[in-house]
């Protein structure tokens, strides 16, 4: 039996670059989202019997927003100014569609169904946006939206919020968060494609062709988002994948494979590697490989050097949807990577030992055949 704890060198190939646009609010925080309570909060308040900044109420753990409240249905208009003066609180945008955000608390005694945002240049009001306050649950934080839509440029206008006759106006509710999101693009950013750690296979260390076992112990860490990881021989070259989706976290788990080698290794690596696109297995988080072992099974599982003496033999071949056997036995197909692709038990049909194979694409497998003494290995092309 051969058994070694590999030392490993790690590498990582930054090999491709990637951009990506996502939406951004580009209105102040801290002005929309009432933060600023001392000083110059950026608001002049028209009406403060009805509006006003506080701090006994705020979304998303922040520490202020906007409260209005009337005893009564309103008979005018009550509107709250953003600065004219303060640049961050100046929007600028061109024509286009925007999605309009705000974040609103309804108190029970509420009969008001609706509140305004316009947008003014000057004194001249360019644009405006309604919000809907109808079937909002009431005593919690709700995110109401709309949208904006420009069919001319709005250039440093500052922004009013009103609520009006006609929308009731009565009672109590909260505004915070307000938000105008654009779609922006993302500076692109260089990923790896690949990130692994290898080591070099001495051909002093008795590498010979038959099969072999190789097992480790995996750490995973909680809310690690990464499902699977690949050890690679890669002279002759053999993939495995090792599965890590399912496994507990904040413990060693020991994972154990078997994999075939039909040659002797020449200048050949052992590599662990991930890829970090998700769509390969990829993600995020943290996870430990440690103690990997390779062992060489020695007993009747074992492939001679020769893998083609076997009586067993398959046609046609190259093959599409079905080969016949000589022999009904067992087999075990594999990809061109070494990855186990499916175990198969033949079927009799007039006479004959048949193969089902019309499951398997284009390309070249290796046939792993198991009888009575012996194990074997035999390509097949699928075309």
């Amino acid at each position: 039996m051969y058994m070694k704890k590999i030392k490993f060198l790690a590498i990582f190939l930054f090999q491709i670059t990637f951009a990506q646009t996502e939406l951004v609010n580009i209105l102040d925080s801290n002005y929309y989202g009432f933060e600023i309570t001392s000083g110059d909060t950026g608001w002049w308040i028209q009406h403060p019997d009805n509006f006003s900044l506080v701090n006994d109420k705020a979304s998303n753990g922040s520490l202020g927003s906007l409260k209005y409240t009337s005893a009564t249905t309103v008979s005018g208009n009550k509107r709250i100014f953003g600065s004219k003066d303060i640049t961050a609180m100046l929007v600028t945008l061109e024509p286009g569609t925007y999605p309009v955000k705000a974040m609103v608390w309804l108190e029970n005694d509420v009969e008001t169904s609706h509140f305004k945002l316009d947008f003014r240049e000057d004194t001249t009001v360019k644009e405006a946006v309604t919000f809907s306050l109808d079937g909002i649950a009431k005593g919690q934080w709700v995110e109401v939206s709309t949208n904006l839509v420009l069919t001319e440029t709005l250039n440093q206008v500052n922004i009013r919020v009103i609520v009006e006759p006609g929308f009731g106006g009565k009672g109590t509710f909260y505004i915070d968060d307000l938000q105008i999101l654009v779609e922006r693009e993302v500076v692109p950013v260089k990923v790896p494609l690949q990130s692994f750690v290898l080591a070099n296979i001495d051909s002093e260390l008795g590498f010979t062709p038959g099969e072999y076992e190789i097992s480790l112990n995996v750490w995973l860490e909680e809310n690690t988002t990464v499902s699977s990881f690949y050890t690679f021989v890669t002279n002759p070259w053999v993939a495995t994948e090792w599965v890590i989706s399912e496994l507990p976290t904040g413990e060693w788990v020991k994972m154990t494979k078997q994999i075939i080698l039909k040659e002797k290794p020449e200048n050949a690596q052992l590599k662990i590697a991930t890829y970090n696109n998700p769509d390969f297995q990829g993600g995020k988080g943290v996870f430990y490989v440690d103690d990997v072992l390779v062992s060489q099974k020695t007993d009747t599982l074992s492939i001679p050097e020769e893998v083609e003496d076997t009586e067993v033999v398959f046609y046609p071949n190259p093959a599409s949807d079905y080969l016949t056997m000589t022999e009904n036995v067992p087999v075990e197909i594999y990809n061109s990577f070494g990855i186990l692709v499916r175990k198969i038990i033949p079927t009799n049909e007039n006479g004959e030992v048949v193969l089902d194979v019309s499951f398997l694409k284009n390309g070249i497998y290796y046939f792993r055949i198991i009888s009575e003494n012996s194990v074997a290995v035999k390509t097949i092309v699928i075309q």
